[in-house]
Formats: C-alpha cells, structure tokens, sequence
C-alpha cells in the first residue's frame, strides 16, 4: 500500500466509532424464580453464549433464565458454568443469538486512568422510559481509577478487580466494561452502596459514594474460558488513538494526521531495513546451501500475549527477577517465581528443552504434566506450556 493509502486508512479507522458494535454485543439477561426475579446484563462469546454475574442468574437453583434479542425475542438459556467466588457464569442459550462476539484486552494492555465505557439495563433508568426504551441499553463513561486485589473475606472473592468512575447501577450487573476500542476488559459487578432503613421502615440501598464502581477483570474470565475450552479473541496490542472512538478523544485532526504521517514514514523506513536484511539473509542461505532456522516463542495469553520473541544461542529465562530474567514478569504476579523455569533451542536437532528452575508454582506442558526442576523437557515446533495456570501459556515453534 502507497504512504497517501496509508495515511487515508489511519485516518478512517480514527474515524469509526466502536458504540454501535459494542451495544449489539450487550444483551439483557432475565431471571424469574418464586420472588419475582429480575433482570442483569451480560455479553455475547460466541453464537450461543453469554457472560453475566454469578449474583445475576444463580443464586436460585430453581430460577428460570432467558435472554432478550433485541428487546423483545426471549431465548431460554442454562448455566453452563458458573463460580460464585469468581461472581461470575456463562449461559448457552437454545438458539443463535446472531449478535457478535466480543474482543478483549488484558492487563498488559491497560493503564490508569484510561477511558471506560459501561454497557448495561441498569432497572433505575427503565422507571422513566416508555415501553418501546425499556430494553435499550444504558452507557455510561469514566476512568481506570486503580487495579486492585480484593482483600481476603470481602463478597466480592475475585482476585483481579478494576476501580472506575464508569457509572454502574442495579441492572448494570453483568454487563461489559470496554475500553474506546470497544474490546471487553472488565465485567461490571458492583458500586459502593450501603444499606438503610427509610422513615417508614422500608430498607434501601444508597450510594455509599460517588464514582465509585467496581468490575472483574477480564483476565478472571479467560483463565476460566481456557479451562472449558471456550474459543474467545485477545486484543494484540494496546488501544491507541488511530483505533479509538472520535468521542472519546478530543486529539485534533490535524494532529491525528500528523501522528499517521509519522507512523507511515517510520514503517517505510522499517520495510527498507527490514528488505536490507533479507537479501543479506538469502545471500548468506545461498552461500551455506541450507535452509536459516528462525526459532521463536509466542505468548499465547498472559503477560505475553501476542508476543514473538526469538532464539538466540543462549536459553530464554522466564521470572520476576529483572537481573537473571530475560523475560521479566510484573513485581505483583506473584505466581510467576523470581527463576520460574527456562527454554533452549538446540539448532542440530531443531527441539526445544524446557526445564524448571525450581519454581513455586511449578512448570506445566499443555497436557497438564508438571515439569520436574533440573530435568529438561523436550518439545517440538507447535508444543505449548504454561508457567503457574493457564493464564501464562507459551508456545515454540
């Protein structure tokens, strides 16, 4: 593609505006048990399943469950998993839902004080609307206040929890958390309330302070999808201004149109080098008559995802320790030892070894076998391996 081509397509993507996708992947979530029930929000996976609230659909064993398209075809669904120390639950509905599935960021990806959007059927807004507006959905926007843990003994026992001024209310519960890209990094789950008894002896629950909201983040969720073998998509970078809504930014247009010129100028000078190397490479390949060999790892999910880091002639050492480490872990996930495990290419077979150093939560192969420390485990190009969960899981190749 020409630079202008480039530039012209930077600038449309900075143009479209994620609100309407992100609106048709939210969908309300009803439940009816012996007291009434009520209704949540939730968001679409796949073709016939749905994330909400543990709190939102499961609490009543005997509750029947349904999803409502496009406010009015009622879906029957069932719980397909759910952990109410996680609050949270996937749905599989009896039919298509015909509605697309999310995107996600992780993390890795995300920073204080970015722009959040919440999606949801909070009930307090349906008191004022006709009945044609009941079921269109509410959005509101904020802030990453701070990444948090939540202390031991509190409800709410997820482990990785995101602090937004994102508006949420009864209703919202359930419902995505989504950056200006409109990819899900958080499950909209509770806000600072307190309960009180009215004059009059009634008991009501009131806003224990403002902008105060809380939701799971998403990383809580694809740990759990990775274990159910539910297929779900990362983000694969971070969300940045050529793909952000135009109303979530007031950055210029001429300086969007700067930043894109910069960026095809610096791809233009990258393909030039990148072509230098290349034909040296081939000269090289030629000259030897024998193939190159390009070892790398792909972080599959994690820290790492969507990451590819080469093989040198020395083993890669995964942990937290910034001094022995080649690939450096956050100080926070503790999971992930100082020395956790390391990999090494060995050029004359084209095997990869994979060895534990000893770590604390061990080193595992996609099977589940755990690897012994000090005894190296062969794997092949397209073998995967995680360290901890799941959640850090790598691939060679």
């Amino acid at each position: 593609m020409k630079p202008l081509a480039l530039l012209l397509a930077a600038i449309a993507l900075q143009a479209e505006a994620p609100i309407p996708r992100m609106k048709e992947s939210t969908v309300v979530v009803v439940v009816e048990d012996a007291k009434g029930g009520g209704n949540g929000s939730g968001f679409v996976i796949g073709d016939r399943l749905v994330v909400t609230n543990w709190h939102v659909c499961c609490p009543s064993e005997q509750a029947q469950v349904a999803i409502l398209k496009d406010g009015k075809d009622r879906i029957k669904a069932r719980v397909l998993w759910q952990a109410k120390a996680k609050d949270l639950a996937v749905l599989e509905t009896d039919a298509p839902l015909g509605k697309p599935k999310v995107q996600f960021s992780v993390r890795a990806q995300l920073r204080d004080a970015q722009a959040v959007w919440a999606i949801g059927y909070p009930g307090a807004s349906n008191r004022k609307s006709s009945s044609s507006g009941v079921f269109t959905s509410t959005i509101t926007q904020g802030v990453i206040s701070k990444f948090f843990q939540s202390a031991a003994g509190e409800q709410m026992s997820a482990e990785r929890l995101i602090q937004t001024t994102a508006a949420a209310n009864p209703g919202n519960s359930g419902g995505p958390l989504f950056d200006d890209c409109g990819r899900v990094i958080g499950i909209n789950t509770a806000k600072a309330l307190v309960r009180v008894v009215t004059a009059d002896g009634r008991e009501e629950r009131v806003p224990l302070a403002d902008g105060i909201n809380w939701a799971i983040e998403a990383q809580e969720l694809l740990d759990q999808l990775t274990v159910l073998k539910i297929p779900f998509d990362v983000a694969s970078s971070r969300c940045g201004p050529a793909e952000a809504s135009p109303s979530a930014t007031s950055v210029p247009a001429w300086m969007l149109a700067a930043q894109a010129g910069t960026v095809v100028l610096a791809l233009a000078a990258i393909g030039l080098a990148a072509r230098r190397v290349k034909r040296e490479q081939d000269r090289k390949t030629a000259s030897l008559h024998r193939p190159v060999v390009h070892p790398t790892l792909l972080g599959i999910n994690g820290y790492y995802l969507g990451q590819k880091i080469p093989f040198d002639a020395k083993p890669l050492v995964f942990g937290r320790d910034g001094q022995s480490a080649q690939l450096v872990f956050p100080a926070e996930m503790t999971d992930i030892s100082k020395r956790h495990c390391q990999i090494r290419f060995d050029p004359l077979s084209t095997k990869f070894w994979l060895e534990d150093l000893g770590s604390s939560n061990g080193t595992f192969l996609a099977s589940g076998k755990p690897c012994r420390p000090g005894q190296p485990q062969q794997l092949s190009t397209g073998d995967r391996f995680y360290l901890a969960s799941p959640a850090n899981t790598f691939e060679v190749g």
